[in-house]
């Protein structure tokens, strides 16, 4: 995406402001929905990895406990990549890693791969929701700070319950190949998407 592409102050006050927000909200609080799949995707494909044999009954806890263990290294990692890179970019590095640690579940080889799998969303989890959260904050009127900040939390609460249904209904394969595809798109839209001009401003560029 070239430097050029930035918030204008039409972004505000334009007539299509409004839109433009809420698309850019919409767009980074992908993180949120993709997390929530982090969440929850142990509840319905624990039991079918245990029929599989991918896993036994000695390895559930840590199936489940470390996406929280990665959520909190990545975190740690998260500020000084949207400090030197920015939120949008930070937001964009996640996502091949990300969409690649859910393939690998879907493929779920052994216990070691799924051990990797679920520590490497849960690092994601923690580098991408502080950004996301951050970067709506930043890009969006203060008229309206509140309203489309809260489609973080909205949007976890959609992608706890989505895997939720769909797992209940679907192989765990494919379920993990549906968030996979959900962190591309995340991809997709924080391409098109505009830096903050908070960072733009901090780092001495127009926005």
């Amino acid at each position: 995406m070239p430097e050029e592409f930035v918030l204008e102050k039409e972004t505000f006050e334009g007539k299509n402001a409004l839109k433009l927000q809420i698309a850019i909200a919409l767009a980074a609080s992908m993180a949120f929905m993709i997390s929530g799949g982090v969440r929850s995707w142990s509840s319905p494909c624990i039991p079918r990895l245990l029929e599989l044999g991918s896993i036994k009954n000695s390895d559930v806890p840590y199936v489940g406990g470390l996406p929280p263990v990665g959520a909190l290294l990545g975190a740690l990692v998260s500020a000084p990549l949207m400090q030197f890179l920015g939120r949008r970019k930070t937001l964009l590095i996640v996502v091949v890693p990300w969409s690649a640690a859910f393939a690998l579940l879907g493929f779920a080889p052994s216990t070691g791969a799924v051990y990797f799998a679920r520590l490497c969303t849960g690092f994601m989890v923690g580098v991408a929701t502080p950004a996301a959260q951050i970067y709506v904050a930043e890009c969006v009127n203060p008229k309206i700070r509140g309203i489309l900040g809260s489609l973080t939390a909205t949007l976890l609460a959609c992608g706890i319950l989505i895997t939720f249904i769909l797992g209940s209904v679907l192989e765990c394969d494919v379920l993990s190949w549906i968030l996979a595809s959900g962190a591309l798109l995340l991809g997709v839209g924080m391409y098109f998407a505009p830096e903050s001009p908070s960072w733009l401003i901090l780092h001495g560029r127009r926005p």
